[in-house]
């Protein structure tokens, strides 16, 4: 799956951020999101639901592969917009700042997503975990959408002034 997702990212991340990069910012990363999240909430449900029907091997296979292509297409459409409407709400003598804050959250993820997964996992609620998380992102498509009209408002406002 994993091998999956390098290939979807250097076969259509491109395509993906040249098509999405003239549109608003805060619909696109609220799709994003939102197909990132409905995606780790798939993960979350689907391989139980195929272990449970005794799937055979291969189709249990294909409908994973599926299920991770869409979750990768939410990161793809979520990740090239974060860094450009980052690089937009920052001041000019603060963008440094704001890209490092903002690249922090994987080095904060890197260091605690095993501590708390690994409570999950213990108690066998892997699948708990996922589904937070999926949620979690479907509400920071939310709050990204604000901000992406806040950010809009703003511009013009200064359009006008």
């Amino acid at each position: 799956m994993l091998a999956l997702n390098g290939i979807m990212v250097v076969l259509f991340q491109f395509p993906i951020a040249s098509k999405l990069g003239n549109k608003p910012f805060g619909k696109v990363m609220l799709a994003g999101a939102t197909v990132f999240g409905i995606g780790m909430i798939l993960l979350a449900i689907v391989p139980r639901a195929l272990f449970a029907l005794d799937t055979p091997y291969v189709p249990l296979v294909g409908i994973l592969l599926a299920v991770y292509a869409f979750y990768t297409l939410g990161e793809m459409i979520m990740s090239p917009v974060q860094q450009t409407f980052i690089a937009l709400i920052a001041p000019e003598n603060m963008r440094g700042a704001y890209n490092g804050a903002a690249s922090i959250q994987w080095l904060i993820g890197g260091v605690t997503a095993p501590i708390i997964a690994s409570l999950f996992f213990d108690n066998r609620a892997g699948h708990i975990a996922l589904i937070l998380i999926g949620g979690a992102s479907c509400l920071s498509g939310i709050i990204y959408w604000q901000l992406g009209r806040h950010v809009q408002a703003t511009e013009a406002k200064q359009k006008t002034a």
